[in-house]
Order: C-alpha cells, then sequence, then structure tokens
C-alpha cells in the first residue's frame, strides 16, 4: 500500500481510516488463526469452526482494502515517480518472506538462533 499525499483531506482520512481497520481485522485473525491451530495441536477441536468465519472476514477485508487502494490511486496515482522504487512495498514483502522462513524453520525443528549451527 503507498503511503502517498493526494486528494482532500476528508478522502485521505477516509482511506487511512479503512486501512487501519483492515489491518486492525488481519491482526485479529492471525490471533484467532494462532489459537486455533495451538488448539489443533493440544487436541482441543472446538473452535475451528471459527476458522472458516475468519478467513472469510479477511478475503472480505482484503478485497475491500485492495479495491480502496486501486480506487484512490486511480484518482490520485501512486505517488511515484516513473522508475521510483517503492520502499515500503518493498519492505513489507521482504517482512512477509521473512515470516515465512521462520515459520518454515519452525516447523522443520531448525533452531532460530543464529549462533547455534
Amino acid at each position: 500500500m503507498s503511503n502517498q499525499c493526494g486528494g482532500r483531506p476528508a478522502d485521505q482520512e477516509i482511506a487511512a481510516e479503512r486501512i487501519k481497520e483492515a489491518r486492525q481485522l488481519n491482526r485479529s485473525i492471525n490471533e484467532t488463526l494462532s489459537r486455533i491451530l495451538a488448539d489443533l495441536q493440544a487436541g482441543r477441536l472446538g473452535e475451528v469452526r471459527d476458522l472458516a468465519t475468519k478467513q472469510k472476514q479477511l478475503e472480505t477485508a482484503m478485497a475491500q482494502a485492495q479495491k480502496l487502494e486501486a480506487e484512490f490511486n486511480e484518482r490520485f496515482g501512486t505517488g511515484l515517480e516513473s522508475g521510483e522504487i517503492d520502499f515500503e512495498r518493498a519492505r513489507f514483502e521482504i517482512g512477509c518472506r521473512l515470516a515465512r522462513i521462520r515459520r518454515c524453520c519452525r516447523e522443520k525443528g531448525v533452531s532460530q538462533d543464529p549462533g547455534a549451527g
């Protein structure tokens, strides 16, 4: 997502609020999924039904955030000049990839201590 300025302040505030809501929902969904996975690993299956609901909420929120971002960028541009690098997006993508690597390593029992080896 871009963090460029453009449009009327009211439009910016609405877009920022929608993005904030989507991020809060994403955090809530991640917490719920973590709890459900821990319950599954411990043999407690009671909250599995929440998984489908949270997944649907996440899909809806992500689709809405992407739609709002596309509309905002269509009206005001992306804030990047031709050939300019979006460092915020690059940091976000690197963070996501590192999180996937950490999860994968934990699942395979690889130590997370860089000095271990």
